[in-house]
């Protein structure tokens, strides 16, 4: 489905459902803007109440927000030289890019230069300083920014260099990461020198700081690759011939209708948002019963193919 439809079409859409100009001073384009893009905001994160009956839509993976990401992956490094708080270089012999991030016993730790031996330009303070004492041969893990748009995943999977093998990444809490009892294996691989041999078959990710992505898996081999599938946020509307995310086929029956009402309640005329009302909820409803259908058909499409199709079953 194609997505053409721009912010001046959805303020055209608005102000003739209210019969007014966009001059109109008492339904400013400011305030109409805000509530274009809350309307869209709530249609694709799921925020959807009937003002009447306060009844919830509940929203599946809408597939046209749906990106995927790709990584190639370095194996972990440890520490040669044990560093103080505050030091702005790292000793680790490693393989990882000449700039970036990693994460050692908690820390997340950014770095502009790299040797090959030595992380340095490692900031003295702030969020990613080294913040605590690390002992020598601790382990240091290179972690991944996600995309800018990144709101959700959706599922994660490491295909392993110069092999067949493609395996699903089970997305853990980070606060896991420094807790034993879930998963001691993982816990004792992170935080100590045991072997990757206790992590066979193990396969992990976690988001921390809802800005990097950390894959966890003995298996995690330079050169191999991640990719995952993410639901990615919506488009915040500032321009005129701004795009809008939610399709052709279905944005000018929700967002405008949804806008208005917000607007209409918010100028004390509950009359005519009520009027508004049901119009815009089962319009919604519609879209996302069609995207639940269609997200459905996708997943027994995958679950069926095999290896003779050239594809790993999932």
């Amino acid at each position: 489905m194609t997505t053409s439809r721009t912010l001046q079409d959805l303020y055209n859409a608005c102000y003739g459902i209210i019969a007014q100009g966009q001059d109109a001073t008492a339904y400013p384009t400011t305030l109409m803007l805000s509530f274009i893009n809350k309307a869209q905001n709530d249609i694709c994160y799921g925020n959807v109440v009937n003002l009447q009956t306060n009844e919830r839509l509940e929203k599946q993976a809408l597939t046209f927000l749906e990106r995927n990401s790709f990584y190639t992956t370095y194996i972990y490094a440890t520490v040669t030289t044990a560093p103080a708080i505050g030091n702005t270089t790292l000793a680790c012999t490693n393989q990882f890019p000449t700039s970036g991030y990693v994460w050692i016993n908690g820390d997340i730790i950014s770095y502009s230069g790299n040797d090959g031996a030595t992380l340095s330009w490692i900031p003295a303070t702030g969020d990613n300083a080294i913040k605590f004492a690390h002992q020598a041969w601790t382990r240091v893990f290179p972690l991944y920014t996600l995309p800018t748009d990144f709101w959700q995943m959706s599922r994660a999977f490491l295909t392993i260099q110069n092999s067949m093998t493609r395996r699903i990444l089970i997305g853990i809490d980070d606060r896991d990461l420094s807790n034993p009892i879930p998963n001691s294996f993982l816990y004792n691989y992170l935080n100590s020198n045991w072997s990757t041999s206790y992590m066979v078959g193990e396969a992990y990710y976690s988001l921390l700081r809802a800005q990097y992505f950390f894959p966890l898996t003995w298996q995690l081999a330079t050169g191999s690759s991640i990719s995952f599938e993410y639901q990615k946020k919506p488009t915040q509307f500032t321009t005129d011939s701004d795009l809008a995310t939610i399709p052709d086929d279905y944005v000018l029956n929700t967002i405008p209708y949804m806008a208005c009402a917000e607007m209409l309640m918010n100028r004390w005329e509950a009359d005519e948002a009520i009027k508004l009302n049901n119009f815009w909820f089962q319009n919604i409803k519609n879209m996302y019963q069609f995207y639940t259908t269609q997200r459905n058909e996708l997943q027994y499409n995958e679950r069926v193919r095999t290896w003779s199709d050239g594809y790993l079953a999932i």
